[in-house]
């Protein structure tokens, strides 16, 4: 919705917000949050971990956000949720098995003359 922008000041019923500062102080918080503290934990990562392994690792994301759903706002959790987690953590450790493999077979030709 192109529009969304516009209506950024307003709740859903439109009136106004009050107190617009505080919406941007916590706007500001998520910015400094999402993009300067996880970016950079993120490019740690990358130094220990592959790129694939974090790429996959980010189908985690809609695993917890269904958790957390499930946690605070008491929705319900479906078999299909089991399912889907069991098999991104399945994925998730053939992924960093296969990179502990490699870290060690790079290890044995390092010391190799």
């Amino acid at each position: 919705m192109p529009c969304q922008i516009f209506l950024l000041p307003y709740t859903e019923n439109n009136t106004p917000i009050h107190g617009i500062s505080f919406f941007l102080i916590w706007l500001a918080v998520l910015i400094i949050l999402s993009n300067i503290i996880c970016h950079n934990w993120h490019l740690r990562l990358l130094k220990k971990y592959s790129a694939t392994f974090l790429t996959f690792a980010d189908f985690l994301g809609p695993l917890f956000v269904s958790l957390y759903g499930w946690i605070f706002f008491h929705e319900v959790m479906r078999w299909h949720y089991g399912i889907s987690a069991v098999c991104v953590f399945i994925g998730l450790y053939l992924f960093y098995y296969d990179e502990l493999l490699k870290q060690k077979k790079e290890k044995v030709i390092g010391t190799e003359p």
